[in-house]
């Protein structure tokens, strides 16, 4: 069975690099590393689930693997091994994240549960951590009634594609709209620095086919006051820019 084109990334799990092709669409998580005869013992495949509790077969897969979960932030939930044809592994609780690699990787490495993974390619540049990571709850309306009309799950998809994006989850249902839409509320985990803030993530979710209206609700756990969340990061950004040309002044 032949697959989608995969996006090629560089990560690390617990400091320790790896070239992986990224499943981040449901055709793409169906077929994963189906059919392959090798792998290279420095690469693997990194899905992107939905925050969910996951499950993976080994059906028509000929490489023995090592598959880790992560949770939304990127800390390893779990680890298991799958040996080709009958190996299964289940995830009981929420992974944002799996990780397939040749067996006995995690063994070799000392990787184990709680150790971080590291993504890439925020805008350009190397996620370094994890420590601006923040969720908002969001209200969109959706479009996603007749033929040709995106799916929440392709939505989701692309909300997870979205530049410092870490994971979304919808939360309930649908509910009605006016002009037979629908409104869903979303919650979206992160990357809140100075490049990328709500703003932008408003801006872009607005981008994504079947969205036309977007809301921020909630910023960690708070109803979301714009002036107040950003206020003070301002004025923290601010005094730390003042310091920095007050020490330049001092050393000419």
């Amino acid at each position: 069975m032949s697959s989608a084109p995969y996006i090629i990334k560089q990560i690390e799990v617990g400091g320790h690099p790896f070239t992986v092709e990224i499943a981040d669409t449901p055709k793409k998580r169906a077929v994963g590393l189906m059919d392959r005869q090798t792998m290279d013992p420095h690469g693997g495949m990194l899905f992107v689930l939905d925050n969910e509790p996951a499950s993976f077969h080994m059906n028509n897969t000929y490489v023995p693997l090592d598959i880790a979960y992560f949770d939304s932030r990127g800390d390893m939930i779990q680890v298991d091994k799958m040996e080709p044809h009958t190996g299964k592994s289940q995830c009981a609780v929420p992974a944002s994240y799996a990780l397939e690699l040749p067996m006995g990787t995690c063994d070799r490495l000392e990787i184990k549960k709680g150790d971080r993974l590291s993504m890439t390619e925020s805008r350009g540049r190397l996620w370094e951590s994890y420590e601006e990571i923040v969720d908002v709850g969001v209200r969109v309306r959706v479009n996603t009634v007749g033929p040709k009309k995106p799916t929440m799950r392709d939505i989701t998809t692309d909300i997870r594609g979205l530049p410092n994006v870490i994971t979304v989850a919808q939360e309930g249902s649908l509910q009605p709209a006016p002009e037979g839409k629908r409104m869903a509320t979303l919650t979206v985990s992160f990357n809140d620095d100075e490049r990328f803030d709500v703003p932008d993530l408003e801006r872009d979710l607005l981008k994504i086919g079947g969205i036309d209206l977007v809301r921020i609700v909630s910023y960690e756990g708070q109803p979301y006051n714009r002036k107040k969340v950003y206020g003070v990061k301002s004025e923290s950004l601010l005094r730390r820019v003042v310091s920095e040309i007050l020490r330049s002044a001092g050393n000419t």
